[in-house]
């Protein structure tokens, strides 16, 4: 059909030029005896094409040459620029004076890019862009796109005002850049009256071979000079082959019968661009695995896509899963501590439970965080209200249920961020020969040994006889050069930073009368593990002058009331 279409215009201009040559010849319109209007009239007409197609400029019609009113009134979404299309290739740029009622930043000119025209078949915005860097758009917006360089001209510390009083004025140069590869890129160089430049730019993958632009006024007022098209001046972005791909929300065990081993699978491909993407399941490739038998399954998935969705040489990654036979799911009661000081509910995360799986032999499988997580509570949100209850459950399609007790607490910390010296426990005064004990939890950050409680020994006035960590360390004017201070610990230093996570602690302090006082530190891990202590024996006190305080850091604790 293109080749019969070409054959078909190459023998009508064919005949045309047949047509034009005998009229000539019989006539001599064009010749050099024609009448001089005749002539003047062609050159008119050349120059006019020549002013508008300049080598590789072509100018555009200007039809609407103010957009807005000149008292900056027109409302959002009222007045409109003409209408300019810009193929790929090409860019497009717009030359006009800005005003602005001076309202707000943004009642200055405005930029959307589209396929149709409003209120048209098939209209459908890419995005609208400001000239105060803030825009909206469609799924492929990224305000994190945008950059400017709007300065604080007058030392204040805000840009924006020095921005709105510029912009009265300016002179706006806008470039929309549609790159062969279906990038759009905008250059906005916007020079104030005092020659200050401002600069913002955007791009967003739009997809498109032809794409419209047009400007908006809102509180602003538009004064059209210039548009025009000229080349791109962006190469095709290159096309990024595949570097790996990862693996997420995939099931970590499948009840025997059930052949979904996907799940909620997420796979991201990284790419040699630079770029990345989420990736659909329907564009890899999966191995199957034997579904009819109980143990360890491995996937394999292949994919083989480039940025630019083409081919090339594939990449591979690989999950595991257990298929179970379990016939019951049993949860341990849960005691759920809140912070009584706060408002709020309380809110219980699977992970924080401990369960198993049983099967028909009465063989139980403790679960790890890959199994718990995959429990649903029929409710997960809790009143700060003491009380037991019992919660229904399910696991793979498996009844199940969990006592909850709640109970009130005093937290020291709200979560792991927790900065060093910034929360403390009131300060309990230790008569001579006398002590104090205190139990609680601690939830660290696990990123390193210190993040966790520590145990202040101090006097009236704040002085400081030492302070104690988990960690078989610790300061102060009663622990430094202490020939007679005792350290004893039994940390299994490998896996210390786990044991300490969720650990049920006691702490005794003893004053022993003698101007000397022991810290006596026991600690359950939450993992079920051996009874861990950490002993400090000897620190130099004044007995009669003696107090304990808590502090903690990456690390929040839980003090049972």
């Amino acid at each position: 059909m293109k080749l019969n279409r070409l054959v078909n215009i190459a023998l009508g201009a064919a005949v045309l030029f047949g047509f034009a040559t005998t009229a000539c010849e019989e006539e001599g319109i064009y010749t050099v005896d024609a009448p001089d209007w005749r002539e003047s009239k062609i050159d008119s007409i050349a120059a006019a094409e020549a002013a508008k197609n300049s080598g590789d400029t072509t100018k555009v019609t200007i039809g609407v040459s103010e957009v807005g009113t000149s008292d900056c009134t027109a409302a959002w979404w009222s007045a409109f620029s003409d209408y300019f299309a810009i193929t790929a290739g090409k860019q497009l740029v717009l030359e006009f004076e800005n005003h602005t009622s001076g309202g707000g930043n943004w009642n200055n000119w405005n930029v959307c890019l589209a396929d149709g025209q409003r209120d048209g078949d098939g209209y459908a915005e890419h995005f609208v862009l400001r000239s105060d860097a803030y825009g909206w758009g469609n799924a492929s917006y990224d305000a994190s796109k945008i950059t400017f360089d709007y300065q604080d001209i007058d030392g204040d510390g805000d840009c924006w005002n020095d921005f709105l009083s510029r912009m009265e004025g300016a002179k706006v140069k806008l470039k929309l850049d549609l790159s062969t590869d279906g990038w759009l890129y905008l250059t906005a160089e916007q020079t104030a009256t005092d020659g200050t430049v401002m600069i913002e730019t955007y791009q967003q993958l739009v997809e498109k071979a032809t794409i419209n632009a047009f400007l908006i006024a809102d509180a602003s007022y538009l004064k059209m000079e210039k548009a025009y098209l000229v080349p791109t001046e962006h190469a095709p972005k290159p096309d990024g082959i595949p570097l790996s791909i990862e693996l997420a929300n995939y099931p970590r065990a499948v009840v025997l019968g059930d052949e979904n081993f996907i799940g909620n699978l997420a796979i991201t491909a990284k790419y040699s661009d630079g770029t990345s993407a989420v990736i659909d399941t329907s564009m890899v490739v999966m191995s199957t695995p034997d579904m009819t038998t109980l143990g360890e399954k491995t996937v394999t998935i292949a994919y083989s896509g480039t940025s630019q969705g083409n081919f090339s040489n594939p990449v591979f990654a690989t999950y595991s899963f257990n298929i179970v036979a379990f016939n019951k799911v049993v949860i341990d009661p849960i005691t759920l501590y809140y912070d009584a000081n706060t408002e709020g509910k309380y809110v219980v995360s699977p992970l924080a439970l401990k369960a198993k799986g049983v099967d028909e032999q009465n063989v139980e499988t403790p679960f790890t965080s890959d199994l718990l997580a995959q429990i649903v509570l029929a409710k997960t949100e809790f009143e700060k209200i003491p009380g037991t209850t019992t919660i229904e459950g399910d696991w793979n399609g498996i009844a199940t249920s969990v006592e909850v007790t709640l109970a009130p607490a005093t937290y020291l910390g709200t979560d792991v961020s927790t900065g060093w010296w910034t929360v403390f426990t009131p300060d309990v005064q230790i008569a001579a020969n006398d002590s104090v004990v205190t139990s609680f939890y601690v939830h660290s950050s696990g990123l390193e040994n210190w993040h966790s409680s520590a145990y202040i020994l101090r006097g009236a006035a704040l002085n400081e006889y030492a302070v104690c960590r988990n960690d078989n360390f610790g300061w102060g004017a009663g622990y430094e050069n202490n020939a007679d201070l005792v350290l004893e610990s039994n940390w299994n230093w490998d896996i210390f930073k786990s044991d300490i996570n969720g650990a049920f602690y006691t702490v005794k302090v003893v004053n022993n009368g003698n101007d000397t006082a022991d810290v006596y530190i026991t600690v359950q891990p939450a993992n079920g593990g051996d009874m861990k202590f950490q002993n400090y024996k000897g620190i130099k006190v004044t007995s009669s002058d003696l107090f304990f305080s808590m502090t903690c850091e990456g690390s929040y604790v839980v003090i049972p009331q």
